[in-house]
């Protein structure tokens, strides 16, 4: 999809993303102390499920990154999939003011990951992307976009009318607000739309943010699952959300990814 002479520069970036983010969250998760301070009591089971997944997903982008040159077309999707994840969940821990020692990497961990993404989407013939024995989920794919992205702007409006009406700030993580209000909802719709209007990028991007989203999602949902170790209740009406946010994208992934091709000539 890239020509293998227009690879280095995305490629570079991103493995950098991938060792820097894997060497940073197994160090966080290592040295938890480091939250003290820095992180609220009540989101400590988030971060280190947040690392902990942050773990995986560098694994992944790293075996990703060794299989892209031995033609696995699947792996563009993941690919950006894989650093869309890297990019919000950074982004997060950097505009909530997550001061500790790591702070430097948060950040470069942004730009590494959101540079990869660009340069890759500048340089991606998407139009070589073929399903030769079945159509892709296209339309489910994008339901769900359109479905979980108005379901977020009426949850997100729950907690934003009340401190937007008193002028004081909430109890909430405004950074994912932020983020999803700026970027990844309106990119979501963008999206879903070129799925329905069968275009080559929505079957680019439709997958990659199916595994960025089951990703978070799970990193959500495990964060849940870990309260006890922080002496919190499980949330279990909220478990199940958080579960329904993994899997419903997660059982789109491996339609995408099984049926897609790229020609030999040109992966």
């Amino acid at each position: 999809m890239i020509q293998p002479r227009h690879r280095t520069a995305p490629f570079t970036l991103a493995l950098l993303a991938a060792l820097l983010a894997g060497f940073t969250a197994g160090f966080s998760l290592l040295n938890f102390g480091l939250y003290s301070g820095a992180v609220p009591d009540r989101y400590l089971a988030g971060t280190a499920a947040q690392d902990a997944v942050t773990v995986v997903v560098s694994l992944a982008l790293l075996a990703t990154l060794a299989a892209l040159p031995l033609g696995w077309a699947a792996g563009w999707p993941v690919l950006l999939g894989l650093l869309s994840f890297l990019f919000y969940g950074y982004a997060v821990y950097a505009f909530e003011a997550t001061y500790t020692l790591l702070f430097p990497a948060y950040t470069s961990i942004i730009g590494l990951a959101l540079a990869a993404m660009v340069l890759t989407l500048m340089r991606a013939d998407p139009g070589r992307l073929t399903f030769p024995h079945a159509a892709p989920p296209r339309v489910l794919t994008a339901l769900l976009l359109l479905g979980l992205s108005a379901g977020f702007v009426w949850l997100w409006s729950q907690l934003l009318i009340p401190a937007l009406e008193t002028g004081t700030r909430g109890d909430f993580a405004n950074s994912v607000i932020t983020l999803d209000f700026a970027i990844f909802l309106p990119l979501n719709v963008v999206v879903a739309g070129l799925l329905l209007l069968r275009r080559p990028f929505g079957d680019l991007l439709g997958p990659a943010l199916m595994i960025k989203l089951a990703a978070l999602g799970g990193s959500v949902l495990l964060g849940t699952l870990l309260a006890p170790l922080f002496n919190r209740a499980i949330p279990w009406a909220e478990a199940g959300i958080y579960a329904a946010m993994c899997l419903l994208p997660a059982a789109l992934v491996w339609p995408w990814l099984s049926r897609l091709a790229i020609p030999p000539a040109e992966a």
